[in-house]
């Protein structure tokens, strides 16, 4: 990704520019800032000034109490040995606002498009677990315990161990071959 794309996404609308001053992306790095909507929502990206290279975008929808990053795949190493060096936590946006990372630029971009046309942006994944229907019943056993339909309860059992592959993990958890 490179600047013009930055600038082509918010319209042009860049409302404050400055050096960058963390080391990790080079004497050149600069950053943009949007605010838009009322500054309901702004967004930031940092870029080389000489090769127009985007090292990191970050997103703020304040009215969703939501933050999303995405940095470039060859500088996050830096960007984390930075972040140590400063004693930053750089997963926190605002108060208590945590960012979610986004890996991938296609989806940084797309989240960034949906909230500047002012929707709602739905990060909600939906997964197909393949359970055998010998443990589909400890699994409705196990919602009941915890008053949970069997969806929320592989849903909660997913997101407190930060699963990524789901049908693996429940696997593992109840012994499938």
């Amino acid at each position: 990704m490179f600047i013009q794309d930055y600038l082509r996404l918010v319209g042009h609308r860049v409302t404050e520019g400055q050096k960058f001053w963390w080391d990790c992306y080079g004497k050149d790095s600069y950053s943009y800032s949007s605010d838009i909507h009322d500054s309901i929502l702004s967004l930031s990206c940092v870029f080389d000034r000489m090769t127009g290279t985007v090292y990191e975008i970050e997103i703020f929808d304040i009215k969703s109490d939501k933050a999303y990053i995405w940095i470039n795949d060859n500088y996050i190493d830096a960007f984390k040995q930075e972040a140590l060096k400063r004693g930053v936590d750089a997963s926190i946006a605002y108060g208590n606002v945590r960012f979610t990372s986004i890996g991938d630029v296609s989806e940084i971009y797309e989240i960034a498009e949906t909230l500047l046309l002012g929707q709602k942006y739905d990060s909600t994944v939906e997964l197909t677990v393949n359970i055998p229907e010998s443990v589909l019943d400890t699994l409705y056993e196990r919602a009941k315990e915890n008053d949970q339909s069997v969806d929320e309860f592989i849903a909660t059992l997913v997101g407190a161990n930060n699963i990524k592959n789901t049908e693996e993990y429940v696997h593992a958890m109840f012994q499938i071959p």
